[in-house]
Order: structure tokens, then C-alpha cells, then sequence
């Protein structure tokens, strides 16, 4: 998953892409735990 800064500190110039950003690092980390021991790795 590509994610940006933004996802952790949204900038005010960018408030959808950085919702979208921050939405897309929740989706991952939960995914994650998700797939724990399953022998899949999932980064952002």
C-alpha cells in the first residue's frame, strides 16, 4: 500500500487526500493484524 505523511498530519491544503490518506493507513494496520500468522506481510 502507498500511503503519504499526510495519512498522520493532515495538511490543510489537502483535507480529502490527506482523509483518504489517513483512511488507507487505518485499512492497512487492520489488515494487518487481520492476516497475522498467516505468513502474509502487509506494509504501507
Amino acid at each position: 500500500m502507498v500511503s503519504s505523511g499526510f495519512g498522520l498530519l493532515p495538511a490543510t491544503r489537502a483535507p480529502i487526500y490527506s482523509a483518504s490518506k489517513a483512511g488507507l493507513r487505518s485499512f492497512t494496520k487492520a489488515l494487518r493484524r487481520q492476516l497475522e500468522g498467516q505468513g502474509i506481510t502487509i506494509t504501507d
